[in-house]
């Protein structure tokens, strides 16, 4: 992790780790040597983190059991004269960065479709921060009427081994497909748009919808009617005029009120995910995305735990002030980017 810190051409520097591959739930416990007598202790495995640079070309590859593409983040520089592939992009625009996924769904998915932000590493030992606890508080309406969704918002279970239990819940927010800014549904046999490329125009977009309802009903159709032979754009930039990446900082959330920084009211010494995922709400029933039961007789489900997900996009920032976090070394292995082919859809061995 350090030496893809060294490679980064701004300050303060950020890296990001594509981290689909081993979700949490799929990690069983190793067998492990003890120096007693012989005795067999267990541990978890670390979880493969594949490194996604900041401005990439978008060859970075996503390739887990649910889902096969490539990834890019966009980020605007952070001052002027600064190194950027895609300055020109930011220079009609005013977000801070944006994601971009694109790829194909090897199954289809099992429940509803959300994404956002998950807290995986976090310490639930903790207890909440008096930030958090007002933070939490806070009604969430505004910001669904503005983006068309219900947000499931929780600061988790607390506890000494939240992390690690099959009925605990860890610290979210995230919505349904209505939180993405722009979905492009390319059918089989056509050629993608360029993920790196311009997509004005192309596929739905929040901005072109005449309501926030319109947007919703949109996107409930893309997810409704998922077809694993389509490739599919997601695009996400929104969030980013309330949060500054790497400057580890809330912004803009109300008027007149100063910047608030993550690492000391929300985070700790801990990472982000940037989640996008399937959840089984079912009644116990599985059902996939479209399946009319689904709709009608499944159960919302309340907890959304780690064991009912189906992971298709992990994220996860990690900025300069963690390298000091030894737990996380112990828990992720840190590996070079996985690179994508060109010419075909699937990734290369």
């Amino acid at each position: 992790m350090k030496r893809h810190f060294a490679d980064t051409d701004w300050s303060p520097p950020m890296v990001l780790y594509e981290t689909s591959v081993d979700p949490p739930s799929s990690l069983p416990p190793s067998p492990s040597c003890s120096s007693n007598a012989g005795e067999s202790t267990r541990r978890r495995r670390r979880r493969r983190a594949y490194r996604v640079p900041v401005n990439g070309m978008g060859m970075e590859r996503i390739d887990n059991d649910h889902f096969v593409g490539k990834v890019v983040v966009l980020h605007r520089p952070p001052a002027p004269g600064l190194n950027c592939a895609h300055a020109s992009y930011f220079e009609t625009r005013t977000r801070r960065w944006e994601m971009r996924m694109q790829g194909r769904f090897r199954k289809q998915p099992v429940g509803r479709l959300y994404a956002g932000c998950v807290l995986h590493d976090f310490d639930y030992s903790e207890p909440l921060s008096w930030f958090s606890a007002w933070l939490g508080g806070l009604s969430l309406a505004p910001l669904e009427r503005l983006l068309g969704a219900k947000l499931h918002f929780t600061f988790g279970d607390r506890g000494d081994d939240v992390a690690g239990a099959v009925g605990a819940e860890l610290a979210h927010i995230v919505g349904e497909l209505a939180v993405f800014d722009q979905i492009i549904v390319t059918p089989p046999g056509e050629a993608a748009p360029l993920i790196t490329g311009e997509l004005e125009g192309l596929g739905i977009r929040r901005s072109a919808a005449a309501s926030s309802a319109e947007w919703s009903a949109e996107t409930k159709e893309i997810a409704a009617n998922i077809h694993l032979g389509s490739t599919y754009t997601f695009c996400f930039w929104s969030a980013s005029r309330f949060i500054d990446l790497l400057g580890e900082r809330l912004v803009n959330l109300i008027p007149l009120m100063p910047s608030i920084g993550l690492r000391t009211s929300i985070l700790g010494y801990w990472p982000a995910h940037f989640v996008f995922y399937a959840l089984d709400e079912g009644d116990g029933e599985a059902k996939a995305v479209g399946d009319p039961a689904a709709e009608t007789t499944a159960v919302p489900r309340t907890r959304h735990l780690e064991s009912s997900k189906e992971y298709l996009v992990d994220m996860m920032i990690v900025n300069e002030s963690l390298l000091s976090n030894a737990s996380l070394i112990r828990k992720y292995d840190f590996r070079d980017a996985r690179a994508f082919n060109v010419t075909q859809l699937d990734p290369s061995p």
